[in-house]
């Protein structure tokens, strides 16, 4: 009997962490045309780098919140919070790393050299549809003890 509550509880937890906020490292990108870059010159490319990097650390740290308060929010109430506010961030930081994937293509076929960008997990191109893949299969678990 206490194995089953045990193993009811875990797949409850289980459930409810997979409805909190991702860990913005865990957000798959969305596939963006290089054809919006194709036109830029090196130079705009790298500043382009740098804005796109400087806002995906800031939504990167309003992300690790927005997931660091579903987690205390669902062992307080029960429940993940941040639907309620709208504090996942999770389309715009996927936005921004399919644009910075764009750029980084485009920079190749430019020969131009990008500074190195915050560490924002980026997958290579092949990587990507994978990647979606398995983070749509993932859920993250709590382990309980007796």
């Amino acid at each position: 009997m206490q194995s089953k509550f045990a193993l009811s509880l875990l797949m409850v937890s289980a459930l409810a962490l997979s409805a909190c906020a991702k860990a913005p490292s865990k957000i798959a990108p969305i596939a963006v045309s290089e054809e919006s870059y194709a036109e830029q010159t090196c130079e705009s490319l790298v500043m382009e780098t740098t804005r796109i990097d400087t806002e995906l650390a800031m939504l990167f740290k309003k992300q690790q919140k927005a997931r660091g308060m579903d987690v205390a929010a669902l062992i307080i109430v029960g429940i993940p919070v941040t639907w309620l506010y709208k504090g996942s961030k999770e389309p715009e930081i996927a936005q921004l790393k399919g644009e910075m994937i764009a750029i980084e293509q485009t920079a190749l076929g430019h020969a131009c050299e990008l500074p190195s960008h915050a560490d924002v997990h980026l997958p290579v191109e092949d990587e990507i549809e994978e990647t979606s893949a398995e983070q749509l299969g993932e859920a993250d678990t709590i382990s309980i003890t007796e």
